[in-house]
């Protein structure tokens, strides 16, 4: 049993350790919120890598992992630009409000509940990851890093509303029993 659960638990810390990593970069402890932000982003990778590894991907795993990118990415760009100015971080949050959105309305237009992840999107939150370390970090580098999120959110984004144009095009799905 506990096998089954272990990638969902990883996704979980994600959500866990996010408001403390949130809480640090309005403190200024970069360090602390560069450590958080660290082990927060290898949870990404290590959910999705156990759930392959040990077999046991689920319905549950393909809401919790995505949804937990998503409250970690945004709580911390939302946090860099509403305390420190960081302009990036109304871009990463804009596009991840849209996609949202566009979910949302594709879902209540088709009944569709299914939207897999681009692969811009996923090379997206690698570069989101990245940045906040860079940033966090205080890399020499950081310009030109921005420049490259800025490009690949912006490239992401146009991608996944030409995917959800497609699904808004589709025939409409009857809608499926919850279940509840």
């Amino acid at each position: 049993m506990f096998r089954r659960q272990l990638p969902n638990l990883v996704s979980i810390l994600r959500f866990v350790l996010t408001p403390p990593a949130v809480w640090a970069l309005i403190a200024n402890d970069d360090n602390l919120a560069l450590w958080l932000c660290l082990f927060a982003g290898s949870t990404d990778f290590l959910d999705g890598f156990l759930a392959r590894r040990l077999g046991v991907v689920s319905r549950a795993g393909a809401i919790l992992d995505p949804l937990a990118d998503k409250f970690m990415l945004d709580a911390l760009y939302l946090a860099a630009w509403l305390w420190r100015g960081v302009g990036a971080g109304a871009i990463v949050v804009a596009r991840d409000l849209l996609i949202v959105g566009g979910s949302l309305l594709i879902h209540a237009k088709t009944g569709r509940r299914d939207f897999p992840p681009t692969a811009s999107g996923k090379l997206s939150t690698v570069i989101q990851i990245g940045w906040l370390v860079a940033y966090l970090a205080h890399s020499p580098g950081l310009q030109w890093m921005t420049w490259i999120l800025i490009a690949v959110t912006l490239i992401s984004g146009l991608d996944y509303a030409r995917a959800g144009w497609r699904m808004l095009r589709e025939p409409p799905r009857p809608f499926e029993s919850s279940g509840v």
